[in-house]
């Protein structure tokens, strides 16, 4: 009995054994750019995307890149809290997605995800969803209430099933549901209830588990019976026919890990297996028919394996693939093939390891020599297997290169540096065996073992090739370079049919042995095999065929064929078709057949029509990469290929290429590096993937497309071409770049075609086509070409009226050019007769007003009188002038706004009480009538003048005498105005003349005896418009008229450029603003008179200034600005009047010269000009004028101005020179005279102490004229040079004496006195007291304080 149990035990051992390393699995790591992800759940839709979900989102794979597709954008939600609790595709291959929260979403077909809560919902608030199912096509829903609907997919109805809502089921949720053939629903609910729904009737089904509360998994097997995956309880079946429980059970080690395992998935494919996910233990495989159960777990050392033992997903794709999701995220792929691939995973326990080479003996002993893992012995039938040359504890061992069985039964084995060793099959040993070169060296790197068909051992080193027998006796040795066998190491021995040996030399090439009867003398042949001369030849692998052809491969993975008998020799013309890929080994199935392991791959040459087919993963073999010579055929056909985790073992008639469905996709579209949904969205409702054509305008020509295969993920290796037909019709063949790009394609029609293939293009892919269509530009567009047409006929037809008005054109220019000329001339005309008008008024009035002023005196009023007329008609002249002036600016457009914020109540006042006079002479009651005091406005004063002068006037011209004229002011605050009207008791208007008297040069007939231009009313009305103001008047026959002007109250009307900085105001000294006082005082300072320079090209204007200003200065005269700038420099002027227009030298030339030169630039300049415009004015005031009047001017103003500027002038000098006397250090604002003054005082207080400084060495120190320095040391400081140099001298003297405490003498000395008595008189009249007293005083003080007091500072 304990025999059988042991037996028992065995089998199951190795059954298990061997069932573990039938399922093996490929991984996945998703990855995207934001690191890797974490995967819950699996499926595919209807295109072969795998859609993979995780918390934050869903992974779209399609055997090359991942797409995520955040949770925000799934729910059209930002900033969503929420997660991804499942993933689904309903029966139209739709993806549905649930969220934690019970958001329901739907992909659809356009790309675009649509959340259906809302949808689905027959009341105004979002229908929350518990849980989602998809079963027998149709689609499940549970709700928080536990009650179970049936969602019509179309019409997004929901059809109400069941409800398990009972008092005793508060606080439970739907967790799973599966519906079997007769549509009976099976309900799992998680306080372990199994439900039953079936004829509208709902009931219990009861089991073990009833009373264990937990989360229990669900499927159906295909014979409709449920399978239940329980947590803690392990795997129970329900037979629905016997309506009965079992419980099924899985010993290891002796123990049921079944029977409490928890269970976290289970599911049923396509064939019939049922598949239960365990929390820790594996993957339970179980077979219904029989209940055979297999469990999978991971294992370190085995890199197919379960990547952990923890299974939360297990689903099933399109073509079988079970896809298992571990509790870390990682995905196992099992494959399905129907192709019987056997694999070894290289070491004992089904570790992994990298196999180097592989024979099988004909004990039925698999060999597998490992890299740097020993040897492992496995025997295929019995599954024993036993580990050589290597340590078992930390599993590091020998590199084991080659393998061959002598007929004996034992084993050769050829490693790198341990040598060559030998197996004994009898006594199960393994032994070393020393190997020499002819010279004694001992050859370490044994590349190549083969025993031949006379049973003799061949063993090809680095140092010789060496013959055995059977026995380990050594027959031959040939070391390199001798017997004609050249090279430097052997990689691989053939024996052909007609038992030759061919030998593959690394820096020889290929070598047939032409043997000797005495063996050591035989000699080696070499034959090539090439054409290409290369430095090293290397062949790495050969096999021989059937009709007398070697086939081998060399180290840069080419075929080349050598027929043995005549030698000759060929490239295998086939393989120019696979760029990519480097053959490491060859093994012979059949006279038509190859097989040929490299680095991509396995590959089968039909020899028959030269045509590869490629096996990869996704064909049921366990590695993509063959190692170098890793190859070995046996007796029954069984082909064996080393790979880098184990060895895989076939017949090959079992090999069959799997037939799969593949689509070539267009995945998405960009157009200007923009997703092409946000470009072109209505073009895509049908999805990218089912686009057929798309139309883009004119500048949406730059575009890109990517592409893949999808069919099989877990082998995305084709070759794809593609191109732009119509634009460039070239083929472009890519592999890894799947992304066709184009940028400014120009107008046209278009065909963008894509085609896909395997390598050797032995797959039919659908090509697949978009047809492009760029609009035209807007020139190029048919109904362009119509208005072409039409504009072609109307400038035939316009050039022929051209060609018919040439002549009367040309003499119309002819005309217009000299009415032009007259006009300019005409407004130009305007302009200098207001300006030669403007000098002789200024000579009128000036005389005149003296004249005025002295009749006052005299009280002669009769005079008086009459000058008053004569004032007052040549200030009427002077406005009429500059009226000219304004209209011909308005007319050439030099018609400006200048406004400022002003007293308007206070300028309508001083323009009204002009006429007064008149108003007294014609005995007319004039009223000014004004809403207030002061009312400050933006407005232009100039233009204000004009447009009030000129409807006074008419006022007053129209209104007879004894008549009445009210000027008033008010505010419209409906019309945001400020109003000024003038009301007359004179003729008035009709109505029908209302518009014009608004035109030029229009006048009324009724009052023809009033003489004038008609230019006033239509000038005022142009002023207004430029004033964004308004004009009205209202008028009946002789009762009067009322003209209303109407100003804007806000600022914002004008634009800054219609806006002057306000004008400084002359700073006035109030007892100076009276003409007497002004003459007293400038009679006091008779002795010391200010000098003036006017510059007047006008003789009598000349005459009349120097007349007027002689009496308090001295005045200098010059014709024109030249020489005003010659007096300027000699003379050094106080102030400068001066003209602007003049002869010569304008004055606007001479006072930008003026201010370039440093000894005349600190003159003030005041212009008098009768150019009254803001142009002259503004330009006047760059080049350095501080002052303008207009002529005719007021003279009293003019000699306001002059003295203000002097005595203001005069303080800043006496401030600025106290400064730099006081402090010599402390430098203000840097002006031209300060910098003066500075290097002034600079040097006179370097000489303070030399008693021997003569002040005429200033000139040659300050490159100046002594008279000029002189001069402007007396303007800026009021003090002679003399008396200069004197005060720093005192004032450096008084801080040695009270800082540094000299006594009188020392300091005397020291500041360059030489007579002590001299400085004690000096200091005494500087500071009202004795040297002495003056050091004793401030021992009573702070220094500081003392200091500051009498102006002094400290010296450093």
């Amino acid at each position: 009995m304990k025999t059988l149990y042991l037996f028992i035990s065995f089998n199951i051992f190795f059954s298990s054994l061997f069932a573990q390393n039938q399922i093996s699995f490929f991984h996945i790591t998703p990855e995207t750019d934001n690191g890797f992800r974490t995967i819950k759940h699996t499926v595919q839709d209807s295109l072969g995307y795998i859609w993979m979900s995780q918390s934050k989102g869903i992974l779209k794979y399609d055997g090359y890149e991942f797409w995520f597709h955040s949770v925000d954008s799934i729910f059209n939600t930002a900033n969503i809290d929420d997660e991804i609790k499942k993933i689904l595709v309903d029966s139209d291959g739709n993806l549905l997605v649930l969220s934690r929260k019970g958001l329901l979403s739907r992909k659809e077909v356009n790309g675009n995800y649509k959340q259906l809560n809302n949808l689905i919902s027959n009341t105004q608030e979002t229908f929350l969803i518990k849980n989602v199912f998809v079963r027998k096509k149709h689609i499940y829903i549970t709700d928080s209430f536990n009650k179970l609907y049936f969602l019509d997919s179309k019409t997004l109805k929901l059809n109400y099933i069941l409800s398990v809502v009972h008092p005793e089921n508060h606080g439970t949720n739907i967790i799973d549901l599966v519906v079997d053939d007769n549509e009976t629903i099976y309900l799992s609910i998680n306080n372990g209830k199994l439900l039953k729904y079936a004829n509208k009737k709902l009931i219990e089904l009861k089991g073990r588990f009833n009373n264990r509360p937990g989360i229990m998994y669900l499927t159906l097997d295909k014979s409709n019976n449920l399978w239940i995956g329980t947590k803690l309880m392990g795997l129970f079946k329900y037979d629905v026919v016997e309506n009965k429980f079992e419980q099924l059970s899985y010993f290891r080690n002796g123990i049921d890990i079944l029977k409490e395992d928890m269970i976290l998935s289970i599911f049923c494919d396509y064939e019939g297996n049922i598949w239960a996910g365990s929390d820790g233990e594996g993957l339970y495989k179980i077979n219904p028919k029989n209940e055979n159960i297999v469990l999978v777990r991971h294992s370190d050392l085995n890199e197919f394996s379960l990547s952990t033992n923890s299974i939360i997903s297990i689903n099933q794709d399109l073509y079988k693939n079970l896809w298992v999701v571990s509790n870390f995220g990682d995905i196992n792929i099992l494959v399905n093939t129907p192709n019987k691939v056997s694999h070894y995973n290289g070491l004992i326990e089904n570790i992994s390891a990298r196999v180097l080479s592989v024979l099988k003996d004909t004990n039925d002993n698999l060999w597998i020599g490992t890299d740097g893992k020993g040897l492992t012995k496995k025997n295929t039938k019995t599954g024993q297997e036993k580990q050589f040359l290597i340590d078992l504890k930390d599993l590091e061992g020998a590199y084991v290169q080659t393998i061959t069985e002598d007929k004996n039964g034992n084993i050769w084995i050829g490693t790198y540096k341990n040598g060559l060793w030998f197996y004994n099959s009898q006594k199960d040993v393994i032994s070393k065996i020393h190997l020499l070169d002819t010279k004694g060296k001992h050859a370490i790197d044994i590349l190549t073992t083969f025993t031949d068909s006379k049973g003799r051992i061949w063993v090809g080193s680095d140092l010789t090739l060496t013959v055995f027998n059977s026995k380990k006796e050594i027959l031959a040795s040939f070391d390199f370079w001798q017997n004609g066998l050249n090279g430097d190491l052997i990689r691989c021995i053939v024996e052909d049919d007609n038992n030759y040996l061919w030998i593959g030399v690394d820096g020889g090439g290929l070598f047939r042995l032409e043997e000797n009867s005495l063996l050591s003398n035989s000699t080696f042949q070499n034959i090539s095999y090439t054409n290409s001369k290369r430095d090293y030849y290397s062949i790495v692998s050969m096999v021989t065929d059937t009709k007398g052809n070697l086939w081998l491969v060399d180290l840069e993975g080419g075929i080349y064929t050598v027929n043995t008998v005549d030698q000759s020799y060929s490239k295998f013309a086939s393989q120019h078709a696979i760029n990519d890929v480097a053959f490491h080994s060859i093994l012979l199935e059949n006279s038509e057949s190859l097989w040929l392991g490299s680095n991509n791959g396995l590959w089968n040459l039909k020899l028959k029509d030269s045509s590869f087919v490629k096996y990869t993963k996704s064909d049921g073999f366990f590695s993509d990469y063959y190692v170098q010579r890793s190859a070995y055929k046996d007796k029954s056909g069984f082909l064996y290929f080393g790979g880098l985790n184990g060895v895989d073992g076939f017949i090959p008639k079992n090999i069959s290429k799997i037939s799969t469905k593949l689509e070539l996709y267009i995945n998405s579209i960009d157009i200007l590096n923009k997703p092409a949904s946000s470009i072109i969205p209505k073009q895509l409702e049908k999805g990218i993937e089912n686009i057929k054509s798309i139309e883009l305008k004119n500048n949406q020509s730059s575009f890109s497309f990517k592409f893949s295969v999808v069919g099989t993920v877990l082998n995305a290796n084709y070759l794809y071409k593609y191109r732009l037909k119509g634009f460039d019709d070239e083929w472009k063949v890519t592999k890894n770049n799947r992304i066709a790009t184009f940028t400014n394609i120009p107008w046209g029609t278009y065909s963008f075609e894509i085609k896909a293939s395997t390598i050797n293009d032995n797959v039919d892919i659908p090509l697949k086509s978009i047809n492009i269509f760029i609009k035209p530009p807007l020139w190029m567009h048919p109904v362009a070409f119509l208005l072409y047409l039409i504009v072609l006929s109307v400038l035939i037809f316009g050039f022929y009226k051209w060609y018919l008005l040439r002549k009367k054109l040309f003499s119309q220019k002819i005309k217009n050019e000299e009415e032009s000329k007259i006009y300019y001339e005409k407004m130009n005309f305007f302009s200098k007769m207001s300006h030669e008008i403007q000098t002789p008024l200024t000579l009128i009035m000036g005389p005149v007003e003296d004249i005025l002023k002295k009749t006052q005196i005299e009280k002669d009023k009769a005079l008086s009188q009459r000058l008053r007329v004569i004032f007052n008609n040549a200030k009427r002249l002077s406005r009429i002038a500059n009226l000219l002036t304004t209209v011909r600016n308005k007319e050439i457009g030099r018609l400006k706004l200048r406004i400022q914020k002003k007293d308007i109540i206070r300028e309508i006042k001083e323009i009204s009480n002009a006429f007064q006079e008149q108003a007294r002479f014609k005995r007319i009651d004039f009223e000014i009538n004004n809403f207030a005091e002061v009312y400050m406005l933006w407005y232009d004063n100039e233009l204000l003048e004009h447009m009030i002068y000129n409807i006074l006037s008419n006022a007053f011209k129209y209104t007879p005498p004894e008549g009445r004229i009210v000027i008033k002011t008010r505010l419209n605050n409906e019309k945001d105005l400020f109003e000024i009207s003038v009301n007359d008791s004179g003729y008035g208007i009709s109505k029908k003349e209302y518009d014009d008297i608004f035109r030029l040069f229009y006048r009324s007939h009724k009052t023809s005896h009033n003489i004038g231009m008609g230019i006033g009313l239509a000038f005022v009305k142009e002023l207004i418009s430029l004033h964004k103001g308004e004009i009205n008047v209202k008028s009946k026959k002789n009762k009067g008229s009322t003209f209303t002007i109407g100003l804007p109250l806000s600022e914002a009307k004008y634009s800054d450029d219609d806006k002057i900085k306000k004008p400084k105001p002359v700073v006035v000294k109030p007892a100076s603003s009276n003409i007497e006082i002004l003459e007293t005082k400038n009679k006091k300072n008779h002795s010391k008179k200010d000098s003036i320079l006017i510059v007047e090209d006008n003789y009598e204007m000349l005459h009349f200034l120097s007349e007027v200003f002689s009496e308090n200065y001295n005045v200098y005269s010059g014709y024109n600005g030249k020489e005003g700038i010659e007096i300027a420099k000699k003379k050094l002027p106080d102030i400068i009047i001066s003209d602007i227009a003049m002869p010569v030298m304008d004055g606007l030339e001479m006072c930008k010269i003026i201010q370039k030169d440093n000894d005349v630039s600190h003159i003030p300049i005041i212009f008098l000009t009768a150019k009254n415009t803001t142009r002259h004015k503004l330009k006047g005031l760059k080049y350095g004028a501080i002052e303008f009047l207009y002529k005719p001017f007021d003279i009293n103003e003019l000699q306001l101005k002059v003295n203000s500027i002097l005595i203001q002038n005069k303080r800043i000098s006496s401030k600025v020179s106290l400064q730099y006397l006081s402090a010599p250090e402390n430098i203000p604002n840097k002006s031209k005279d300060s910098i003066f003054l500075e290097n002034l005082v600079s040097i006179l207080n370097s000489k303070l102490e030399d008693p021997e400084f003569k002040l005429e060495n200033l000139s040659n120190i300050m490159s100046l004229s002594y008279s000029n320095i002189y001069r402007n040391c007396q303007k800026l400081t009021g003090k002679t040079l003399t008396e200069l140099f004197r005060l720093l001298r005192l004032k450096k003297a008084a801080v040695l004496i009270v800082q540094n405490k000299y006594n009188v003498s020392e300091a005397c000395f020291a500041v360059g006195f030489n007579d002590t008595k001299y400085f004690s008189k000096c200091f005494k009249e500087q500071f009202k007291m004795t040297p002495t007293a003056f050091k004793n005083k401030a021992k009573d003080m702070d220094l500081d304080t003392f200091l500051i007091k009498y102006e002094l500072f400290k010296i450093n």
